[in-house]
């Protein structure tokens, strides 16, 4: 079996049973957002201030994370490890949020502010981007530039959902897809 991967026409070639871990994910994914709505629904990404490669580390520190932030603050999460080429490992939640995060988010924006090639331009598109997010949302933000530090995490981003529960489980999908292949 073959997954495609979403930005490109490339396609990696899975085992059957990583086939079904990633088929498996993509549908809770779908029902996740299904169950929660769009408009509450995030996707985070969580990386570390160092180069953590292994996973008993990865995990002591997520878990630190899941038992003292993320049981709390949002009403249901699913996380997935992703190992980069590099072997650093990083983290990518959906997050069901107790508010609309979604609504007035200009996407374009910050579609734009990914692409910039320059700081100065990024920096523009951010402040438009930002401008647009809900106070629900921007709160978020606030928090996780807050809290991340205090388990290990640098890097943060919280982003609302563009499209649709089954394009989420998808993008989610190739993620468990891209760590299987690249796992030791």
């Amino acid at each position: 079996p073959c997954l495609n991967r979403d930005s490109s026409t490339e396609k990696e070639i899975l085992t059957g049973s990583q086939w079904r871990t990633s088929w498996a994910l993509a549908e809770n994914v779908r029902l996740f957002v299904e169950e929660y709505g769009l408009d509450r629904v995030g996707f985070h990404t969580e990386t570390f201030t160092d180069h953590v490669v292994e996973m008993k580390e990865a995990s002591r520190r997520v878990n630190s994370l899941r038992t003292h932030v993320l049981s709390d603050r949002y009403l249901d999460y699913i996380a997935v490890v992703e190992r980069q080429g590099s072997g650093r490992i990083h983290f990518h939640l959906l997050v069901a949020c107790r508010e609309d995060i979604r609504t007035g988010f200009d996407f374009t924006a910050y579609d734009n502010a990914r692409r910039a090639g320059s700081a100065e331009i990024r920096s523009h598109w951010t402040r438009i981007y930002g401008a647009s997010a809900s106070s629900a949302l921007r709160e978020e933000w606030r928090f996780w530039r807050e809290a991340a530090h205090r388990y290990g995490f640098g890097r943060c981003e919280l982003t609302p959902i563009r499209s649709n529960a089954e394009a989420v489980g998808r993008y989610v999908g190739k993620y468990i897809a891209k760590h299987l292949q690249k796992r030791k």
